[in-house]
């Protein structure tokens, strides 16, 4: 799948807003036009620019934007008149030149010469951006500015910091300029265009003085070999980790997990990290671990980084993991509780990316605070169960990722707090073997055990046969259902007939809706399809995920589960369109489906990659080796997994009519066949080349359409013709010429 097939195109009335575009140092808004909605920082948690609207003209008369399409890693207005066509890409660069910085490629197509007018209206103060939940705070909104033009370009500077400066300009100086308060630009610029005609626009901005800006500006002057580049880097970047399948859409929905899982990840004066609130530098340690479990198949070094801030600002002394931090200045929230899921995520975590990348040197650094983190669980044991104490309500109040319910209270004996302490304790004790403290190894087993022993004697419910929502401090059992039943069977601790009872249930018409899974059943009292951010019975598409992925065993639910997911991304085909295509939405609302929540939801996407690879593709990574299960739904004969980072290389992993080829040696119940090397057979169609000494063959697929070629491997064609969602493979000594 190519760049170009991922493109989504709608009406630009039709939009609710633009997409959200971010590299490490930078992230934008757009409005539906491809106008700037917004410009940011998560260096330092400002923002550098409220709004940047382009007014175009040709003879005189206003060109209308008629269509948007969105690319990933730029988005496209087209604009059109008599005689004349404008497509407008707004984009930040990716991998490439300044990241400091949001451009516009402007090119014209004419018959005949056109005067070209575009005026351009810009407002420095932040400004609240239509259809996003996170806006930005007051104090950005009255930030004040001095401008002025130099050398025919516009330089701004923020009163009172004056090292906070903003760049913009084109090829060539505007002919007009007004200055208005507060903090507005106004700029004309004139082009006698014929026949094709490219304008570039920049902006860059700076923390360190006026000399980095102009430098970035400089810089990024060739604005569309920028855009080139950065796209060509964004789809090296996808092709990393990659799931394909028979299933065009999730195809499509993977690649675009894919991208909106590069877009999140942000460099913060203390260390890189992705905020469950863009923009922001707020980093919440449990979602962050979520999101770094996915991100392990993409950008390993990446999430190597982000433990070390973790570790470094999201543990105390005891081994407690705190709430969140601030990635500008460290600080920390805990809101009191002496356990929350962050600890015993953490661990987790950490355990997940040395069994995937055997990284030694990182768990020789991490291994001393995943010690004193499973030490800090096991202290909070009281009669066989963790015990959450907390006092007040909402953040103060909850354990658990639901915590955002106001007026609400959930502690004590909390189920899904004790099936994640019993997860990340096993998890500790694999690697304390891997260290060679056989001690507590021993001793994390022996609490695992019992702790997984004391969830089934305990939090099963006997009104309903499953897990109940918690024992309440004074030991009140709360036998009320939510979607976090799936926790124990994640954790890999429920038994198999209390797991069989969870599965039915969340897959029951009460809960499985026609839009998705709910928080909460709607034969449950308690249900409330959007009340609280969804959480009382919405629709969030990552728990969605954690349900599929703990019955991945259920191989036609599994696969229906990520097509719908992936399917978010799309544009709806009826009426408006309530979120942007090409991201996928926060929550929905639990009766209708309809976007309640942001339109851009950071946690969910490489969820999605998790889910893809270790879900459908089974790959499971383990302390001394891989095991691989894939779940393959009926109609499926194939899949192929695609330069999965693995132990400081890549894994690249066929599955065709049960059984494995692989570059790798790797454990699975299924028959394997392994190769020295597997690699892409040139840019086209997905095919690739097996080989094992002398001999080679041709693994090739049609995800999408069918196609007919010849593949080349070394001086011989090999003739392939396939329908769609057809494969084969192919001795090369026997079928090529």
């Amino acid at each position: 799948m190519t760049l170009d097939e991922l493109i989504f195109s709608c009406d630009v009335n039709m939009l609710p807003a633009g997409g959200s575009y971010g590299n490490m140092e930078a992230f934008a808004r757009a409005d539906a036009a491809s106008n700037l909605d917004g410009l940011y920082s998560p260096a330092d948690d400002h923002w550098y620019c409220g709004q940047v609207r382009f007014r175009i003209l040709a003879e005189g008369e206003p060109l209308t934007p008629m269509v948007t399409r969105f690319f990933p890693a730029y988005q496209e207005t087209i604009y059109g008149a008599e005689r004349i066509v404008l497509s407008k890409r707004m984009f930040v660069p990716f991998r490439a030149g300044y990241q400091q910085a949001v451009c516009w490629q402007m090119d014209f197509e004419t018959e005949g010469h056109q005067y070209i007018q575009i005026d351009v209206d810009i407002r420095w103060p932040a400004v609240r951006s239509c259809g996003y939940l996170r806006q930005p705070p007051l104090e950005a909104q009255e930030v004040r500015v001095r401008q002025e033009m130099d050398r025919g370009l516009l330089v701004t500077r923020t009163i009172d910091t004056e090292r906070e400066v903003r760049v913009f300009g084109s090829n060539g100086p505007p002919s007009r300029v007004v200055f208005t308060e507060p903090g507005r630009a106004r700029l004309s610029f004139f082009v006698l265009a014929e026949g094709y005609v490219d304008v570039p626009f920049i902006l860059t901005f700076s923390r360190s003085g006026e000399q980095v800006a102009w430098n970035g500006f400089l810089a990024n002057g060739d604005v569309g070999v920028l855009l080139q580049d950065s796209s060509r880097r964004m789809e090296e970047a996808i092709r990393q980790g990659r799931l394909i399948t028979p299933d065009p859409v999730i195809n499509q929905g993977l690649a675009w997990a894919a991208v909106n899982t590069l877009r999140v990840q942000h460099r913060y004066r203390r260390g890189v990290g992705v905020s469950h609130k863009l923009p922001g530098d707020e980093v919440v340690i449990g979602d962050a671990i979520w999101y770094a479990i996915g991100a392990d198949s993409l950008t390993p070094d990446f999430v190597s980084r982000l433990y070390e801030f973790l570790g470094r600002y999201g543990l105390d002394k005891s081994g407690k993991a705190v709430d969140r931090i601030r990635g500008t200045d460290g600080t920390q929230e805990d809101y009191g509780l002496n356990i929350n899921d962050d600890t015993p995520l953490f661990i987790i975590g950490v355990h997940h990316h040395y069994t995937m990348h055997g990284d030694t040197a990182l768990l020789e650094h991490f291994y001393p605070r995943v010690r004193d983190a499973a030490n800090w669980i096991i202290r909070q044991i009281q009669g066989r169960l963790i015990w959450v104490q907390l006092e007040g309500t909402h953040h103060h109040g909850i354990a658990g990722w639901r915590d955002d319910i106001p007026g609400y209270r959930l502690g004590g004996a909390v189920t899904e707090i004790n099936a994640l302490c019993a997860w990340a304790l096993r998890c500790a004790a694999e690697l304390a073997a891997v260290q060679g403290d056989t001690a507590n190894q021993a001793r994390f087993e022996s609490e695992a055990a019992a702790l997984a022993t004391a969830v089934h004697d305990r939090l099963i419910s006997p009104e309903t046969g499953l897990y109940m929502l918690t024992l309440d401090l004074d030991g009140t059992p709360d036998h009320g259902l939510t979607v976090d039943q799936v926790f124990p069977l994640l954790a890999g601790i429920a038994p198999d007939d209390v797991r069989s009872r969870v599965l039915e249930r969340l897959w029951s018409p009460a809960w499985m809706s026609s839009h998705g899974l709910r928080t909460i059943g709607e034969d449950e009292p308690a249900y409330d399809p959007a009340f609280a951010s969804g959480l009382m019975g919405g629709i969030w598409p990552h728990a969605w995920a954690w349900a599929a992925m703990a019955g991945r065993e259920r191989a036609d639910r599994l696969a229906d589960a990520l097509h719908r997911l992936c399917a978010l991304c799309a544009p709806s085909r009826d009426g408006p369109l309530d979120r942007v295509p090409g991201q996928f939405p926060q929550w929905l609302d639990g009766d209708v489906g309809a976007c309640r929540g942001d339109l851009l939801n950071p946690q969910l996407p490489p969820m999605l990659l998790w889910l893809a690879l270790e879900g459908v593709a089974g790959i499971q990574p383990r302390p001394n080796g891989l095991l691989i299960e894939p779940s393959v739904p009926s109609g499926w004969s194939w899949l192929v997994c695609e330069r999965v980072p693995w132990r400081g290389d890549v894994l690249t992993l066929i599955y065709l009519d049960g059984v494995l080829h692989t570059d790798r040696p790797i454990e699975s119940s299924l028959p394997v066949c392994v190769y020295e090397r597997i690699e892409r057979a040139g840019k086209g169609n997905p095919a690739f080349v097996l080989r094992r000494g002398s001999e080679a063959w041709v693994f090739a697929c049609a995800p999408g359409e069918s196609w007919a070629e010849h593949v080349r491997v070394g001086d011989r064609h090999v003739p392939i013709t396939l329908a769609s969602g057809e494969a084969c493979l192919i001795s090369v000594e026997e079928a090529g010429s």
